[in-house]
């Protein structure tokens, strides 16, 4: 080869005071939770924020049209834990397999 294919080196930028004094490790300690931050974001929106609600609306009267709710406590959970429709239907849904596809005999 001559000697005019030859790779010089790039001049090396100066690293600032700010970089000089920061260790390696601690250069992009928020790079993962800019990437995390949608998803926990739309998890928490579409999870646990209707999850509290529909709690929150358990312990009212509300009927889901009237614009006043009064607040009852667990009264509601009581009164359907006490009747025998309730604990006959806890009964059927804890007896019934999940449903899985049934192989054909051949």
């Amino acid at each position: 080869m001559s000697a005019s294919h030859v790779a010089r080196p790039r001049p090396v930028r100066p690293r600032t005071e700010a970089e000089q004094r920061r260790r390696p490790d601690q250069r992009r300690w928020w790079t993962p939770w800019v990437y995390l931050a949608v998803p926990l974001v739309l998890l928490v929106a579409f999870t646990h924020v209707p999850a509290v609600s529909m709690f929150v609306y358990s312990l009212t009267d509300w009927d889901g049209l009237s614009p006043t709710r009064n607040f009852v406590g667990a009264g509601n959970v009581q009164r359907q834990r006490g009747t025998a429709d309730t604990r006959r239907r806890a009964a059927d849904m804890a007896l019934v397999p999940s449903p899985t596809p049934e192989k054909e005999n051949e």
